[in-house]
């Protein structure tokens, strides 16, 4: 079975690599080479939940989700980059650093959250931090200094939330949590000039609330047409408007 058949009928997600190409290349199931290297990985380690192109476009990491594992591939070769990365409990969320040489992994297990930076390059383990409350989502700014960490402290469905930043050097926590009433959703995202943070929300009457990243302060709140979950969010290229 070609890779991208398999990993069609395996995987939640599909990537889309920056040049818009080679997604299409792995679809239509051109790179027939991958099936070997990589049908273990799909089916012997568990099912792929979700995959990520790095930001240059040179590596994607496939996240299985159930059993904790992230691993970087070269999409090209078709060979492994990293060992198995792997994590004491269920994955959330896996990002790349805009430089490509970073990725940082969460966990939620057990009632405890947890953030960890790893080098490409050696497949270690940088730095590792605690995160408060259940996670629910991860992204980082668009210049690679900070990484903001989205988690419900308080019960399940309509807990409060909030929004710690972390130095994503060695995680160290920058400043006090941005605290979400009505608690906080997967959805979070910076603007293209790292000077807002956009925060989904599970408040009934609000979809996301818009921060400023400087103090934290509330800029603007997005009212909800209707009562549903915000699942995502995203600044245009300009910053003006959010979808």
């Amino acid at each position: 079975m070609a890779f991208a058949q398999a990993y069609q009928i395996a995987s939640t997600s599909l990537p889309l690599s920056p040049d818009e190409k080679r997604d299409m290349q792995w679809r239509l199931g051109m790179t027939n080479k991958l099936a070997p290297q990589l049908q273990g990985v799909l089916f012997a380690e568990s099912v792929v939940h979700s995959a990520k192109f790095s930001p240059d476009g040179k590596r994607v990491v496939l996240m299985h989700r159930s059993n904790g594992t992230v691993r970087v591939w070269d999409p090209v070769t078709c060979q492994p980059v990293t060992v198995p990365l792997k994590h004491p409990g269920p994955m959330i969320e896996v990002v790349f650093s805009p430089d490509s040489q970073k990725l940082f992994t969460a966990i939620s297990f057990q009632g405890q959250s947890s953030l960890r930076c790893w080098d490409i390059a050696t497949g270690k383990e940088i730095a590792k931090t605690p995160i408060n409350g259940r996670l629910s989502a991860l992204v980082i700014n668009h210049t690679g200094t900070q990484v903001a960490a989205a988690s419900l402290v308080q019960g399940l469905l309509r807990g409060s939330g909030e929004v710690q930043l972390f130095d994503t050097r060695v995680l160290e926590k920058v400043g006090t949590p941005i605290e979400v009433a009505g608690g906080v959703s997967a959805a979070l995202a910076f603007s293209p000039n790292d000077e807002l943070l956009a925060v989904g929300t599970l408040n009934p009457k609000t979809s996301a609330v818009i921060y400023k990243t400087s103090d934290r302060s509330v800029l603007s709140e997005v009212a909800s047409l209707q009562d549903h979950t915000t699942h995502d969010v995203a600044f245009d290229p300009d910053g003006a408007k959010l979808a």
